[in-house]
């Protein structure tokens, strides 16, 4: 195998590589260099490109971003283009607006890990997550080497879990991996960028304080931003108008899952500009199939404080003559630098003369450098060569094995030493890592299913310094539990053999619908509580591919008045199954038998000694105490967390709340997270709880209300038990309420 890198080995865009096996050769991306014209720019000296050559068997192009297809429309056409179906639906579907027309007419269309055959190469996509909708990077096998082409990825869009599943499960014994680095130069090692969703709260933000229309001025192509603002629309109550063109591309991509005319609240109009298009190309039948969705310049300035649209400097005459500019604000949502050039002068006067303020909201297209080495440290190169970067001398300061190379150089893939480290030092120990994580990550998901062994709902992936369970089914509420109990358990196994400085714990639920439910709430929570108890863990959750932001302290615990609780008890009765252990022994707990009026918790001695000597207080005690939080109604369509039954509430020798969690050779893990459940609703709605106990006087409980006690009791626990524990207890901190396991039949010599 032979390499050319024709351009990209010192700059951004127009990349273009040539790869060469037994005289047959295939492209990798034509791309437009940035602020080039298609008219002024020449094709790479690549022989088939200008006249028929049959040694080049194809071209294969990584995303639909010009900087990677944009001489395309010079190619000869019978060349064929591998590319994936998405990707070329909306070049075809942008061609019908845009000067430079896009006419592939030999195609292969090409699939996520579903490898191609063409001439002495083996070709093998993998989906990436990018600003580009079905955007890939590629696995070239040929001549017994493996190349890697990591086109452009990051790990912080609506795809982000893309990355994930990567370098958890990568193609092994990488001779070289090519890989782009736009953000070296551009920011720090340890700058994170924005999710598209904490975009969407900015977006959100911005239209409630606009009186008038907010502008967005964003890429049509960008369909993970345009997710992002319609889901805004929808939380802010405005309807989304978008320009034909934009309708037109996210209507052929043919994913009914992604908003498109038809939609709640999508509209659609037709600037100047687009209309005169569609009038010289006789695109008629195209402009009626919006018209249902159709918004007029008359409708626009009436709907604007109910609107937000979106917005092309072409477009500027369109809304004066429709006179909705009047606390318009327009939100710049794409790489700063474009603003900057000479060509949008005419622009930003405008916006000044128009008085409209500028908001910029934008996250990029590309992984910062975390990312990069997570992807670099999966694959563990022999041979690591920048490309689509301004600053290639930077690589070797954040990775091994990295080669430096030229444009219209040629060479092979051979082993290199680290240019960071010249006496090669790093590299075996880097070989060490990544072997140990390999190991790892086929350990652990091999040893799944019942018995004790790790979950089977959750696909685990370590990685140096991160793990993360993704539920790869959708779970109820005792999966959830498991999510974060053996999450920790797994951190803890790792951490504890010393092979890996792990240092966060993601948890990833993509396959649960997208309604917030009650148990995702819950979930939240649990590890909200887990993030302040461990100060020296980073958690993360994600949420149909949206990172969700954790409570504070003070969020968690001082819960909004409008928060609710059932001020009633009981309302199941005693639950009691004679033909179970656990429930029998509970109801001997709660005093059955005993020939009084009210139950009083005298039996309670067996759990230890926070319950000696409770006969003469006469304390009270229930059983199936009914928790779940409400948002105003006690309602099923208003609930905020699960509805459950605590086994016991009592008061302890103390006169503290007693919160008591019952298990019978029952060791599952998962108890870990259920008497945490029991702990945050008793400590966030103590007061409203200790109205209902005073409403119930025969109960003769009147708890001090500065601690809530929580015990889970057992005879048999799980063998992970006391490893999980720690990081759920309280450990002296100052909270609500305090978590005690009791050990029931525990006895010494």
């Amino acid at each position: 195998m032979r390499v050319c890198i024709h351009r990209g080995t010192h700059e951004i865009g127009g990349t273009c590589i040539e790869i060469e096996s037994q005289s047959k050769r295939i492209v990798l991306d034509i791309g437009l260099p940035l602020e080039s014209e298609l008219s002024d720019t020449p094709l790479p000296p690549v022989s088939g490109f200008r006249g028929f050559d049959s040694s080049l068997l194809g071209v294969f192009i990584s995303h639909p971003h010009l900087d990677h297809y944009g001489l395309a429309p010079k190619l000869l056409q019978e060349i064929p283009v591998l590319i994936g179906s998405a990707a070329l639906r909306i070049l075809e579907a942008a061609s019908q607006f845009i000067p430079s027309e896009v006419n592939f007419k030999n195609t292969i269309e090409i699939k996520d890990k579903t490898p191609i055959t063409i001439g002495p190469f083996t070709l093998t996509p993998y989906l990436v997550d990018h600003s580009a909708y079905d955007a890939y990077g590629l696995l070239v096998e040929a001549d017994g080497q493996r190349l890697f082409y990591s086109g452009d990825f990051r790990g912080h869009g609506r795809k982000g879990k893309l990355l994930d599943r990567f370098v958890a499960q990568p193609p092994k014994d990488i001779d070289v991996l090519l890989m782009e680095g736009s953000t070296l130069g551009r920011f720090g090692v340890d700058d994170k960028y924005p999710s598209e969703s904490e975009l969407e709260s900015k977006f959100l933000e911005t239209f409630d304080s606009t009186k008038g229309m907010p502008l967005i001025w964003c890429s049509g192509q960008n369909i993970d931003r345009l997710v992002t603002i319609y889901r805004a629309c929808r939380h802010s109550g405005r309807q989304f108008i978008a320009d034909m063109y934009t309708a037109c591309v996210l209507q052929s991509i043919e994913n009914q899952r992604l908003p498109q005319p038809g939609w709640t609240g999508f509209r659609v109009y037709l600037p100047w500009l687009q209309k005169q298009t569609i009038i010289r190309k006789e695109l008629f039948a195209l402009a009626k199939s919006f018209a249902p969705w159709r918004i007029y310049p008359e409708q626009i300035k009436k709907e604007a404080n109910k609107s937000v649209m979106l917005f092309r400097p072409s477009m500027r005459t369109d809304l004066e003559k429709a006179d909705c500019l009047e606390d318009a604000t327009l939100i710049y949502s794409m790489w700063s630098g474009y603003l900057e050039r000479d060509q949008y002068r005419p622009l930003r006067d405008w916006l000044d003369e128009k008085s409209i303020p500028l908001v910029h909201c934008h996250t990029s297209g590309h992984a910062p450098i975390s990312d990069l080495k997570r992807l670099a440290n999966a694959l563990a190169p022999k041979m690591l060569v920048p490309i689509h970067s301004f600053e290639p001398a930077q690589f070797p300061d954040h990775f091994a094995n990295v080669v430096l190379k030229d444009d219209g150089q040629w060479w092979e893939p051979i082993a290199a030493f680290s240019m960071a480290n010249p006496d090669n030092i790093e590299a075996p120990m880097n070989d060490d890592i990544n072997s140990s994580i390999r190991e790892l990550n086929k350990d652990i998901n091999s040893k799944t299913g019942g018995g004790g062994k790790w979950p089977s709902s959750f696909d685990y992936i370590i990685e140096a310094d991160r793990i993360t369970l993704q539920a790869n089914k959708r779970i109820d509420k005792s999966g959830y539990r498991c999510l974060d109990s053996w999450g920790i358990a797994l951190f803890h196994e790792i951490k504890s053999k010393g092979k890996l400085d792990i240092k966060e714990i993601q948890f990833i639920i993509n396959s649960n619908g997208d309604v917030w439910s009650p148990n995702d709430e819950a979930f939240k929570r649990r590890v909200s509580y887990l993030q302040i108890n461990n100060e020296d863990i980073v958690f993360k959750v994600v949420h149909n591919n949206q990172v969700i932001n954790l409570y504070s302290q003070k969020e968690l615990f001082e819960r909004p008045k409008t928060e609710i609780i059932r001020d009633f008890l009981n309302s199941r009765g005693d639950d009691d199954k004679g033909h179970l252990l656990e429930k029998s022994f509970q109801a001997f707990l709660f005093g059955k038998g005993l020939k009084t009026e009210t139950r009083t918790n005298d039996r309670l001695a067996i759990l230890g000694e926070d319950f000696f000597q409770l006969k003469k207080k006469q304390y009270g005690v229930l059983r199936e105490f009914p928790t779940g939080a409400f948002l105003n109604n006690i309602s099923r369509s208003d609930q905020l967390t699960p509805t459950e039954f605590v086994d016991i509430v009592t008061l302890n020798r103390f006169g503290y709340l007693s919160v008591i969690e019952l298990k019978l050779d029952d060791p599952k893990l998962e108890v870990m997270s259920q008497i945490l459940d029991y702990a945050l609703y008793f400590a966030c709605y103590a007061d409203k709880i200790l109205d209902v106990l005073s409403n119930n006087p025969d109960l003769n409980m009147k708890p001090l209300k500065d601690k809530i006690m929580c015990y889970v009791v057992n005879n048999r626990f799980h063998a992970r038990f006391d490893d999980v524990f720690q990081y759920y207890s309280t450990k002296e901190k100052s909270y609500k309420f305090q978590i005690f396991k009791v050990v029931l039949g525990d006895t010494k010599e």
